[in-house]
């Protein structure tokens, strides 16, 4: 049987290819990738969305958790769904237009548990 390595998502990537690694393990087909002077998510719908591009210059600029994130905010823009950073910008705050009074709220942090959010209590089969 092959073991699944666990990836540590509070990690700073050094490489897309961890961050890309990570949105496999997911079962996202979205995948990042460096632009002249940002980076940007293609394949899967990625292609629907408004905006598929995240303006930070370095790979670093978020943890594999942030880069999560980032994707979440993007894809749900095409959608009926809003992912937003709360005030305090430690949380991220799920919204649906049709419901803005139903939030889900959780730690930025907790990407995974977003993503499963988004999947389960919400229906989002986007990603």
């Amino acid at each position: 049987m092959k073991s699944t390595k666990q990836i540590d998502t509070n990690i700073t990537p050094s490489t897309s290819a961890r961050v890309n690694a990570f949105l496999k393990t997911l079962n996202i087909s979205e995948r990042l990738h460096r632009g002249n002077g940002y980076w940007y998510f293609v394949n899967g719908n990625s292609s629907k969305w408004p905006s598929s591009s995240v303006p930070v210059c370095r790979i670093t600029s978020y943890t594999i958790n942030g880069w999560l994130a980032q994707l979440l905010i993007l894809a749900a823009s095409e959608c009926d769904f809003v992912v937003e950073y709360a005030k305090n910008e430690d949380d991220l705050v799920i919204r649906h237009w049709a419901a803005p009074r139903d939030t889900y709220r959780m730690r930025s942090a907790d990407s995974v548990e977003i993503l499963n959010a988004l999947r389960s209590k919400f229906g989002f089969t986007e990603l």
